[in-house]
């Protein structure tokens, strides 16, 4: 629960230009990240996982869409910090992976049928 409040935090004190706090918000939110990754063990069940092949085989499923993911975040982060609005091209692509892969996804449902 507390990913999901530190990261919003961080959105607004960044969206809001305050000084300072973004940097100690992301602190936070890399700790928190670390403490994840200590029990991810404990975290394989929320996934439906067993062990860790099976979270390598998650992640091959959906790495189109992690790297669309990755792709409009660093466009949002490059935008907000050089205040040039090219960067939204590269959001813009992020988001035509994910589309194109929600696609694709929903292409190879209605083939199995």
């Amino acid at each position: 629960m507390l990913l999901p409040m530190i990261t919003n935090i961080l959105v607004v004190v960044i969206s809001l230009h305050w000084q300072g706090t973004p940097a100690i918000d992301s602190v936070f939110l890399i700790m928190n990240l670390y403490l994840l990754y200590y029990d991810r063990s404990k975290l394989y069940t929320i996934f439906g996982i067993n062990n860790a092949n099976q979270l390598i085989l998650l992640f091959k499923k959906t790495a189109i869409y992690n790297l669309g993911l990755f792709i409009v975040i660093f466009g949002v982060v490059l935008t907000y910090y050089f205040n040039n609005n090219s960067f939204k091209y590269l959001t813009r692509l992020g988001l035509f992976a994910i589309f194109c892969n929600a696609v694709y996804e929903f292409y190879l449902k209605q083939k199995e049928k």
